[in-house]
């Protein structure tokens, strides 16, 4: 009967260690446009805020040409 438990406690363990994947936040799903007269700020700042509040993730920027000011990462976060 030990043994089994102690199976038991060692796959729940692996299963706890294994990472999860990370979700990724495409910034024209927040409204961003790829044109460099736009200012993209908002819609990139509200990529990485939700990015940020479910855990962290990749902001993901697709091939364009994206206006914006300045932007501030967040733990866990990562711009690509």
């Amino acid at each position: 009967m030990f043994r089994h438990g102690l199976i038991l406690s060692m796959g729940i363990a692996l299963l706890w260690c294994l990472p999860t994947q990370a979700k990724i936040y495409d910034i024209t799903d927040f409204g961003a446009i790829s044109n460099k007269a736009a200012d993209n700020t908002g819609p990139i700042r509200k990529a990485i805020a939700s990015c940020a509040a479910a855990g962290g993730g990749t902001v993901y920027v697709p091939a364009g040409d994206y206006g914006c000011g300045g932007l501030q990462l967040k733990s866990n976060v990562a711009l690509h």
